[in-house]
């Protein structure tokens, strides 16, 4: 009944929106019928042929059924037709997905190019930087963005957690950076009453 109705507002919807043959084709993905989601997907393309945004939600859902190839295909249809920062997140998360660290660290880095306080663009250079450099090198990447943008409370936070393993009397500075920001983080109290704790 469930697939019904979302096959039914597709077929009424379809050429409005994107929306309902992507939640169609994910329902079938979740159902495990890849042929069925790829098909919704073609239409919905043939429906809506200058819809950028359609092209690059598509692009990793056939990207999460091992799709590559079109999906790559469609990442490519969609520049252009897209915000810039909406499509290097879906090349980003596309090779995070394949575990391209290099081209995953590449669109990370370019995402910051356009938006240098994107939270979870940094999130995936420290990613992508432990996988190839180590730990020490995501690490350094992230508090070199907590100095450059002190008042980020976002950025502090996953320093603090990014230090939970390393050096006490770092991750002590790091809280209490982190509770400059946030005087009342009660999260932030816990983390500097652990660390106080286990530093004796």
């Amino acid at each position: 009944e469930a697939m019904a109705h979302l096959q039914d507002r597709f077929a009424r919807f379809g050429r409005r929106s994107e929306q309902p043959a992507l939640t169609l084709a994910w329902a079938w993905r979740e159902l495990e019928q890849p042929s069925r989601a790829r098909a919704v997907l073609q239409e919905a393309a043939r429906l809506r042929p200058d819809d950028g945004l359609l092209r690059l939600r598509s692009a990793s859902l056939l990207a999460s059924l091992g799709q590559n190839q079109e999906a790559d295909r469609l990442l490519e249809a969609a520049r252009g037709k897209v915000r810039e920062n909406d499509w290097l997140r879906a090349a980003a998360a596309l090779a995070e997905l394949r575990l391209d660290t290099a081209a995953a660290l590449r669109w990370a880095r370019e995402i910051l190019r356009v938006e240098p306080l994107a939270l979870d663009a940094h999130c995936g250079v420290a990613r992508a930087l432990a996988r190839l450099e180590g730990m020490a090198s995501a690490q350094a990447h992230l508090k070199a963005a907590c100095e450059r943008f002190p008042q980020h409370y976002g950025l502090q936070r996953t320093l603090v957690e990014w230090l939970r393993e390393g050096d006490p009397a770092q991750q002590e500075e790091a809280i209490r950076a982190l509770l400059r920001v946030a005087p009342s983080d009660a999260w932030a109290r816990r983390e500097l009453a652990i660390v106080l704790t286990n530093s004796g």
